[in-house]
């Protein structure tokens, strides 16, 4: 099981698989990880990375745990499921769609951080051997207008995003 740190090594994770991946472009993208006030004034050009939901997964605590060596039970793994919505902003449209389509591409090529990268991006370690986690397209978790509606809360000028959910993540 991860540390308790496992959902900021995530996030960092995120940026970080983003940026080794960036498009060369002028102007070159900034990387950021956002909270809901940096959609009040956002970056002039680069990606944004928006934590905005972290779910229990109920199921993974009912898993039959195995005994340790002593004979005690450990305790059971929380196990989470993080949504996020990653944002292109620029200042003309062809510019955005062209990273849209880029961040597409990107995330479908990674589906999984492996625990070398995901520690490698936190700067210390945080996950286990053999743990990782998978990034999964995340667009239909919400109905339509539930995911207008969020992004106009965060900015009314929100260009079109990214929504991805992170599962496989146990403290």
């Amino acid at each position: 099981m991860a540390k308790t740190t496992a959902i900021t090594a995530v996030s960092q994770a995120l940026v970080k698989l983003l940026q080794d991946a960036a498009p060369q472009s002028t102007p070159p993208p900034q990387f950021a990880l956002y909270q809901p006030g940096n959609f009040e004034t956002p970056m002039e050009a680069g990606i944004s990375v928006f934590l905005y939901d972290c779910q229990v997964e109920p199921g993974a605590r009912n898993l039959p745990l195995p005994r340790d060596p002593s004979g005690q039970r450990p305790r059971p793994p929380l196990a989470l499921t993080l949504r996020y919505v990653i944002t292109p902003w620029a200042q003309d449209a062809t510019q955005q769609q062209r990273w849209l389509g880029w961040l597409r591409r990107t995330l479908y090529d990674h589906p999984v951080l492996t625990v070398a990268f995901l520690n490698q991006a936190a700067g210390t370690d945080v996950f286990a051997a053999p743990e990782s986690v998978r990034v999964e397209d995340d667009d239909q978790a919400l109905a339509l207008m539930d995911r207008l509606r969020l992004l106009h809360k965060l900015n009314p000028r929100t260009p079109p995003s990214v929504m991805v959910r992170v599962i496989g993540l146990q403290l």
